[in-house]
């Protein structure tokens, strides 16, 4: 799966066929669950799993066996309150 990427716009569009998603600033990431394996890669196929063990963890723990194999494709980020992100705080560049 190639992740998606933001296109910018000056304008949103009017069509109801639109949604849109707030611009966080964190990792974009594909998420892959099979039934042996658990992975979370960045864009570039760069391996993420061992940056985000809470991830694989919560994920082992969900009853997901009759949607796998599954893919999902996010952003993760570290949010200060439900309208802001901090990028730097969760990947130790601000520390």
């Amino acid at each position: 799966m190639k992740p998606m990427l933001p296109t910018y716009y000056p304008e949103a569009p009017k069509s109801n066929d639109w949604r849109y998603e707030v611009k966080y600033d964190g990792f974009r990431a594909i998420l892959t669950i099979d039934t042996d394996t658990i992975s979370i890669s960045s864009r570039n196929e760069k391996e993420l799993s061992t940056q985000f063990p809470e991830i694989i963890a919560y994920i082992k723990d969900l009853d997901l066996e009759d949607y796998l194999p599954l893919q999902l494709d996010g952003e993760l980020v570290w949010l200060t309150n439900q309208a802001k992100a901090d990028f730097f705080k969760y990947s130790g560049e601000g520390a």
